[in-house]
């Protein structure tokens, strides 16, 4: 079975399984898992164009992209000019090719074949605002489109900023205040909305794109896996299975977990920690694509005190997470148009 020459895009909804699915694309021997590395938005927007790059700028733009590959989005230590002898490797591989999007592309072969493979998976979720783009500049590219239930996503959301407390001591408190300011049911619903109907209109229209259900790769792993398998042109095999947990703000414990566990599909109802309110503000925003992917409603009651509590929050919360978010997402108004569908 041959496979396609060009990457793999693991996108959807934050908090859906993204890095677990990349860890299974992984276990095979042609794909290699990289880092949420935020090309678009935050180093690169369409309007901005696609034209040839200077040596210079085309040599800045892969050693940011490698540093945040190695040092991450968050811990980043040193300088992206320590990699610039290897970004002008890059770069002078490219030739006249040295086009953003090239650039981009160049980075993913890059960073797999150093892993011993032969094309890279990004796992950066927002992507799928960007599939356009993605699937216009990579041909032989295949798309996964994780989608969790909603109320699934909010609980993790909402518990992000805990991770400090759960064990990473090092993240930046920037970086709790700002997992803080991300959650409100309202906004949350929303942007899962946005981003299941952005892989939806994607899956409609090519068949590059697949849509898995965070909870079938763990309910009915081994069919689910199977068509993943299929869609990326690679043999099956048992150890896409055997994948290394990935570390959850719902427990501290799984690091050294391995395997696909059932019982995360439902943890959100066995954990607790969303209030009817917060369930049925998500109910109401993104019920009828929770209809679609078979997410079934809960008949719960509002708590008056409550939702009002949450609408007096949302402005606050807003304001903060438009300033703490505003280098990652470049223009807010353009990249709100794109969560919206517009």
């Amino acid at each position: 079975m041959s496979s396609p020459a060009g990457p793999v895009f693991v996108v959807g909804p934050s908090r859906s399984g993204t890095t677990l699915m990349s860890r299974v694309v992984a276990r095979t021997s042609r794909f290699r898992s990289l880092s949420e590395v935020h090309f678009f938005e935050r180093l690169w927007n369409p309007s901005q164009g696609n034209g040839v790059m200077t040596v210079e700028a085309a040599t800045t733009l892969a050693a940011r992209l490698i540093h945040t590959q190695h040092r991450g989005l968050f811990y980043k230590q040193g300088d992206s000019h320590d990699h610039d002898a290897e970004a002008r490797e890059i770069v002078a591989a490219l030739g006249e090719q040295r086009t953003p999007l090239g650039v981009y592309g160049a980075f993913l072969g890059e960073q797999a074949a150093r892993q011993k493979g032969e094309s890279g998976c990004d796992q950066t979720p927002r992507n799928v605002f960007f599939l356009n783009e993605i699937l216009t500049a990579f041909p032989d590219s295949r798309v996964i489109v994780m989608v969790r239930d909603p109320r699934a996503v909010m609980l993790s959301q909402k518990n992000k900023w805990r991770r400090r407390s759960l064990g990473e001591s090092a993240l930046p408190r920037r970086e709790v205040v700002r997992s803080w300011s991300n959650y409100h049911p309202l906004v949350t619903a929303r942007l899962w909305k946005g981003a299941v109907e952005a892989g939806e209109r994607a899956a409609q229209r090519d068949d590059r794109v697949m849509i898995v259900r965070f909870e079938d790769l763990l309910g009915d792993s081994e069919a689910t896996v199977r068509r993943v398998a299929q869609h990326c042109n690679v043999e099956y095999s048992e150890a896409m299975l055997d994948v290394p947990q990935v570390s959850s703000s719902l427990a501290s414990d799984d690091h050294n977990e391995r395997g696909l566990r059932t019982e995360m599909a439902e943890a959100w109802r066995a954990h607790g920690g969303l209030s009817a309110t917060e369930i049925k503000l998500c109910e109401k925003v993104a019920g009828d694509a929770m209809d679609r992917h078979s997410y079934r409603r809960d008949d719960v009651s509002v708590n008056p005190a409550v939702l009002g509590s949450w609408y007096a929050m949302l402005p606050v919360k807003l304001g903060v997470a438009a300033a703490m978010n505003a280098k990652q997402i470049g223009n807010p108004v353009v990249a709100v148009r794109r969560r919206l569908g517009k």
